[in-house]
């Protein structure tokens, strides 16, 4: 897109319309242990080869050959993988790591539309497994072997988190399930996801899909960023130097997607 003025002075801007980098699934748990591991999530989406950007569980590696994921898990936690193509789009998987024999539930996160149902997944070595709901007027549950199926009432009327918990012996893992009403909300979305500026110029971002409310962070780099009242749109101004911003977005699950804004010299 090319822009003139009245004296024949132009600039342009190039604009790429692609298939958007996504994993599926977002959320995903493994035992801890020094061995690498294939995480089951299917990576689709984005321009040429994806690689590992980031992770924040500094003791754990992740590496992509052939859009496979695989996954060194030695440290327990949560653990957030941003994944990269060769145009700067950012897609993010979160991999909570657990100590074998203990319990543990997956996903620890999930969204089900009112009247519908999931499933989760606890693993544990041993004792009775028990399982309840914070809130019994949200729905009920189902368990059968090591499966808890949580079915979500019908009647709710606004957005409901509902947190399930698993129990054998003296330990217990949780989940969170976020009820919404009428259909599944879209994937969270950034856009633009990459932008490029001068620097001192701004751009306007904007957020759907997901879950409201939504939240804007400022995750490297240096500039300026200001929500807007509406809660889905954020202005960043470009700091004086050149360089390279991320910026997170975050829905009411936490669950985040980055924008990456690149500022040159004028």
């Amino acid at each position: 897109v090319t822009a003139t003025d009245r004296v024949g002075s132009f600039d342009s801007a190039e604009i790429t319309i692609h298939e958007r980098l996504t994993v599926a699934p977002r959320t995903v748990s493994v035992p801890t242990s020094n061995d690498r591991v294939e995480l089951a999530v299917e990576i689709t989406g984005g321009i040429g080869d994806v690689t590992v950007l980031s992770n924040t569980l500094e003791a754990n590696t992740a590496v992509i050959h052939d859009r496979v994921l695989f996954y060194t898990p030695a440290e327990i936690g949560k653990d957030h993988i941003e994944l990269s193509d060769e145009y700067g789009s950012i897609s993010v998987v979160t991999v909570t790591v657990y100590e074998p024999g203990t319990i543990s539930i997956d996903p620890t996160s999930a969204i089900v539309v009112a009247g519908d149902a999931v499933d989760f997944t606890v693993h544990f070595s041993a004792g009775e497994l028990s399982v309840s709901l914070d809130d019994d007027s949200a729905g009920s549950i189902e368990t059968a072997g090591t499966t808890v199926t949580f079915t979500a009432s019908g009647h709710l009327s606004e957005i409901t988190e509902v947190t399930i918990t698993a129990t054998t012996n003296d330990e217990a893992s949780s989940a969170t399930v976020y009820v919404v009403i009428g259909e599944y909300p879209g994937p969270l979305t950034v856009t633009p996801s990459n932008a490029e500026l001068n620097t001192e110029g701004r751009v306007t971002l904007t957020v759907s899909g997901g879950i409201v409310p939504y939240s804007f962070e400022l995750a490297s780099g240096g500039g300026e960023l200001i929500e807007d009242p509406d809660g889905i749109t954020a202005v960043f101004t470009a700091a004086g130097q050149p360089g390279t911003t991320r910026v997170r977005v975050y829905d009411r699950t936490r669950n985040y997607v980055v924008a990456q804004i690149k500022v040159k010299r004028n």
